[in-house]
């Protein structure tokens, strides 16, 4: 399959973002979740240039901006593209996916994918994992967050509001996203579980490029 073609669980998870991006945007717009990764990330990259892979509408912008990062966000919805771009300037934000990433090989002292690769078909991954390496630069340090679980679904749920949300999950053991980020030139700086609801962990990593 050509990379930069979606498949149509992909084109099916974006659309819902393109067409939820008032609701995603005013429901995800904080930084409590990942506020104690971004302690650990800052601790292992004080400073430097930071791609944000999957900044939907610059939910962690805030937080790179106000730590002086040289920062620059990607996501593959334009919709929430442009809500960043309303609250933080155009210059800041690219319409791009993980498959495209357009920029020179090395072009980064850190990348922070959190709660993106959970959206990439598992075929796809080891293309998704290749492009986030090769856009670091050697030594460079890299957040991921994925769910833990197995397998693959396109998932239909409902908000509290009544939107509908139809997206891709794919799902990770402990052990197989670690194999996986080794495998592709990681090393592991941290790992953590964390239990988010009855029903989701949260798998925390911080990589470092070999």
């Amino acid at each position: 399959m050509n990379k930069k073609i979606l498949t149509k669980a992909e084109i099916l998870t974006i659309e819902t973002y393109n067409a939820n991006a008032d609701h995603w945007s005013t429901k995800n717009y904080h930084q409590t979740l990942w506020g104690s990764d971004f302690t650990l990330f800052s601790h292992y990259l004080p400073h430097g240039k930071v791609i944000d892979v999957g900044c939907g509408s610059g939910t962690n912008t805030q937080a790179f901006l106000s730590a002086g990062y040289d920062y620059i966000g990607i996501d593959a919805s334009i919709k929430l593209i442009e809500k960043a771009r309303k609250l933080y300037g155009d210059d800041l934000f690219q319409p791009q996916n993980i498959y495209e990433l357009d920029f020179a090989p090395n072009s980064f002292d850190g990348f922070w994918a959190a709660a993106i690769l959970l959206h990439i078909p598992k075929a796809r991954i080891d293309t998704a994992l290749d492009n986030l390496y090769a856009v670091l630069k050697p030594d460079g340090v890299g957040f991921i967050s994925v769910k833990k679980g197995i397998g693959e679904r396109v998932a239909i749920e409902d908000s509290a509001e009544g939107i509908v949300y139809t997206r891709l999950f794919s799902f990770f053991g402990p052990e197989e996203i670690k194999h996986l980020l080794t495998q592709h030139g990681f090393s592991i700086l941290e790992f953590h579980e964390q239990p988010y609801s009855q029903t989701v962990t949260w798998l925390r990593i911080h990589v470092r490029k070999i």
